[in-house]
C-alpha cells in the first residue's frame, strides 16, 4: 500500500511541474514601418494611385500559418502615411482568387486584419486563444478587421447581406482582451474607412482612420512622433481559411513620423539590408516555433506516461479494495480486532484513491494548458 502512495505523490508532483512550466517566446526588437507625413488626403478606392504611395517605404511582412490548414499567404506588403490627423495604411498581397461572396452559413471569405496593442502585457507572439471567439493570450488589443464580403461594396453580402447600410466602405472595429472579442459599440464601429480591390491575383487594400476617436477605452489613439505596435493577418477564403485558420505576422513597430519623409529605399544596398533584417526575424520566429513543438512533444509524452501510471495504480488499488471488502465480510462474524484493522486499511485506501483522482485532474489540466500554449 505504501509503495502505491509514494508513486501517486511523485506523479502528482510531476503533473504540477508540467502544468506550471512552459516555453516563453521572447519579444525581439520589432521591425519598423514608417508612416510618412504627406499633404492632402486619401482617395479611398483600392487603387493606390496617390503620388505619396510611391514615396512611402514598403515593408515586406512575412506571414506564417496560425494553425493547421493556414499559411496560404506567405507575404503582405505594407506602406503607411499620415497627414497629421488621419493615418493611412496600404496593404497588398497575392491571392489567386477573390472570395467575396458568401452563401448562408458560410464564413470563408478573403480578409485582412491589423492588431494594435493598446495596453497591458504584450504578447511575445500575437495570437488568439484557440477555442474562443477571438480572445487574446495577453493584454488588450484593437482589431481592424476587413472582410472581403460583408465590408466590400463589390460583394452582394455588403453590409452583412443588406442588414445594415454602411455610411462608407469600412473595416469592422473590434476589441479583444483575455476574456473575449467584441465589436466596438455605436458610431465607433464605423471609424475605420477601408476599400479593397482585387485584380490579376493581387488584393490592394487602402485603410484610413482618424488619429483619435471617441472610444478611447477600446481604440488605439495616434499622435505624431509616437511609436505603436501592430501585427497583421491575412485570410485566403478560397483555400478554406477562416477564424483560427489564417496567416499571421510577428509584431511590427509603426512610427508616426514628425515631418515630411520620402525615404523609400533609394539603393539596392538599403533594400538588401532591409530584407536581411526581415530574414533574420523570420529565422527567430522559426526557431521559437520549433522550440514550442519540441516542448509540446515532450510534455505530451510525459503526460501520457503519467496517465498510464495512474491507471496502473488505480487497477492495483481496486484489487486491494476488493480484498479488503472480503476481509470485512469475514470480520463481520465478530472478530472486532480484524474488523478494526480492515477499517483502517480501507481508510488508507480511500485516501490514496482521493489522491489518484486529484492527480488525474491535475494531469488533465496540464494537457489543456499545454495545448493552449
Amino acid at each position: 500500500m505504501k509503495s502505491h502512495y509514494y508513486v501517486i505523490v511523485a506523479i502528482l508532483a510531476v503533473s504540477l511541474l508540467l502544468a506550471t512550466t512552459s516555453p516563453r517566446i521572447a519579444i525581439s526588437q520589432a521591425p519598423e514601418i514608417v508612416a510618412i507625413r504627406v499633404d492632402g488626403s486619401l482617395k479611398l478606392d483600392g487603387v493606390a494611385d496617390e503620388p505619396f504611395w510611391a514615396e512611402a517605404p514598403e515593408v515586406d511582412v512575412p506571414l506564417a500559418a496560425s494553425a493547421a490548414g493556414g499559411g496560404h499567404v506567405s507575404l503582405v506588403d505594407i506602406k503607411a502615411a499620415h497627414n497629421g490627423t488621419w493615418l493611412f495604411i496600404l496593404a497588398k498581397w497575392r491571392d489567386p482568387t477573390a472570395t467575396i461572396e458568401l452563401e448562408p452559413g458560410e464564413e470563408e471569405q478573403d480578409r485582412f486584419v491589423i492588431m494594435w496593442h493598446i495596453r497591458g502585457p504584450m504578447m511575445g507572439y500575437p495570437c488568439m486563444q484557440l477555442g474562443t471567439n477571438g480572445a487574446v493570450t495577453q493584454g488588450e488589443v484593437d482589431l481592424w478587421h476587413w472582410h472581403g464580403a460583408e465590408d466590400n461594396p463589390d460583394s452582394p453580402n455588403y453590409g452583412e447581406g443588406g442588414k445594415v447600410t454602411p455610411p462608407h466602405p469600412y473595416a469592422a472595429d473590434q476589441y479583444a482582451n483575455t476574456q473575449a472579442r467584441s465589436s466596438d459599440p455605436g458610431d465607433s464601429f464605423w471609424d475605420i474607412w477601408a476599400r479593397g480591390k482585387w485584380s490579376n491575383g493581387v488584393w490592394t487594400l487602402e485603410i484610413a482612420r482618424p488619429f483619435t476617436t471617441a472610444d478611447t477605452e477600446h481604440d488605439v489613439q495616434f499622435e505624431v512622433g509616437n511609436t505603436y505596435h501592430a501585427a497583421f493577418a491575412v485570410f485566403e477564403g478560397g483555400s478554406g481559411e477562416s477564424e483560427a485558420v489564417k496567416s499571421t505576422s510577428a509584431w511590427y513597430s509603426l512610427v508616426i513620423s514628425t515631418g515630411a519623409t520620402t525615404t523609400a529605399p533609394s539603393s539596392l544596398e538599403e533594400r538588401i539590408s532591409n530584407l536581411e533584417s526581415e530574414i533574420s526575424n523570420i529565422k527567430d520566429m522559426i526557431s521559437d516555433l520549433e522550440h514550442d513543438v519540441h516542448w509540446m512533444e515532450g510534455a505530451s509524452a510525459s503526460l501520457n506516461s503519467t496517465i498510464s501510471q495512474l491507471k496502473d495504480s488505480l487497477n492495483a488499488l481496486e484489487s486491494e479494495l476488493n480484498d479488503l471488502k472480503n476481509s470485512l465480510k469475514a470480520a463481520e462474524s465478530g472478530a472486532s480486532e480484524a474488523s478494526d484493522l480492515a477499517n483502517a486499511a480501507l481508510s488508507q485506501t480511500n485516501l490514496v484513491l482521493a489522491l489518484s483522482i486529484i492527480a488525474i485532474i491535475v494531469a488533465a489540466a496540464a494537457i489543456v494548458i499545454a495545448r493552449r500554449r
